[in-house]
């Protein structure tokens, strides 16, 4: 075979060759509105489903806006929406159909019907823990199981906004009051200070005090619980010391009281005693104290950060 034929037959083989690779690609305007139609499909669930919760939403809202325990709540959603913006990239990679996501959004409207019946004191909240679920099963099922495993820390984060149930709060907040009266009785008998302890009254010299319901810590305790999950999931790199932080909040916070009541105290007896009466120099001293708190909240996340990684271990 001469040159010629030679260069006849190359020509020939990348025209077979490019028409073959333009017939296997997709074509660009097909692979671009292909996405944006799952897209569009999600958005217009996410709406009807709004719609059809809109009675819980809007009782959310008020129990965000009046109960000062849950104020930070309205934060929640707010973050998850950051992150699946951050990890938007990956998230929405490769949309396909998942009909496991079908399950979910059964399951979800099961446990808002459900709640009128079994829980009218917890309707708000079981009414959104199945808004949340039957939005993540949507999702699901329009994102497939590659883009729910991408978004799956923002998608359980939002459960973290949901209210605790009525009895759960108030054993919660039992537990925080007695511990904290245990802990700051000791730290009185420690520092000599001459102390009758009634309930959850202390007399002491000059001022009597009353650990209350109100002084249990429970906002700080749910507060942190939100920031020690959120750290732990786009700090921290394992599963144990993501799951070792949360657990650290209780202690945390009893001692942000313990440390709270005595200050307020001994600066009572010895600058001035409206450090004990609700009012500017009260709320001060709450403010030191929640700040003292959030430091010792981090200090055991910058020391699991760095165990982590000097013993070499990855998730």
């Amino acid at each position: 075979m001469n040159s010629a034929q030679k260069s006849k037959a190359n020509s020939e083989s990348g025209i077979r060759n490019s028409e073959s690779a333009s017939e296997a690609s997709p074509k660009p305007q097909a692979a671009s509105r292909k996405p944006v139609l799952y897209h569009l499909g999600f958005g217009l669930f996410s709406v009807a489903l709004i719609l059809v919760f809109l009675d819980p939403i809007q009782s959310w809202f008020r129990i965000t806006d009046q109960t000062t325990h849950y104020s930070h709540l309205i934060i929640v959603p707010l973050v998850s929406a950051f992150l699946f913006w951050r990890r938007r990239g990956e998230i929405f990679a490769r949309p396909e159909i998942c009909k496991n996501g079908i399950a979910l959004v059964l399951l979800g409207v099961a446990l808002a019907a459900l709640s009128h019946r079994f829980a009218p004191t917890d309707y708000v909240t079981y009414s959104m823990i199945g808004f949340f679920t039957t939005w993540m099963g949507g999702f699901l099922f329009v994102y497939g199981n590659q883009g729910f495993k991408a978004a799956r820390f923002p998608l359980f984060f939002l459960f973290l906004s949901v209210p605790l149930p009525v009895a759960v709060l108030h054993q919660l907040v039992e537990l925080l009051q007695g511990l904290s009266i245990e802990v700051t009785y000791f730290f009185f008998k420690v520092l000599g200070t001459p102390i009758f302890r009634q309930g959850p009254y202390f007399l002491l010299p000059r001022f009597d005090m009353e650990v209350a319901e109100e002084c249990s810590g429970i906002r700080s305790a749910l507060t942190f619980l939100v920031l020690s999950v959120l750290l732990g999931g786009t700090v921290l790199k394992q599963n144990w010391s993501r799951f070792l932080l949360p657990l650290l909040v209780i202690p945390i916070v009893v001692l942000e009281n313990t440390l709270r009541i005595l200050g307020m105290y001994f600066l009572a007896v010895y600058v001035h005693e409206d450090f004990l009466l609700p009012g500017r120099l009260h709320n001060l001293s709450g403010t030191f104290a929640f700040g003292g708190a959030l430091f010792l909240l981090f200090l055991p996340t910058v020391a699991l950060l760095r165990w982590g990684e000097r013993s070499g271990l990855r998730p």
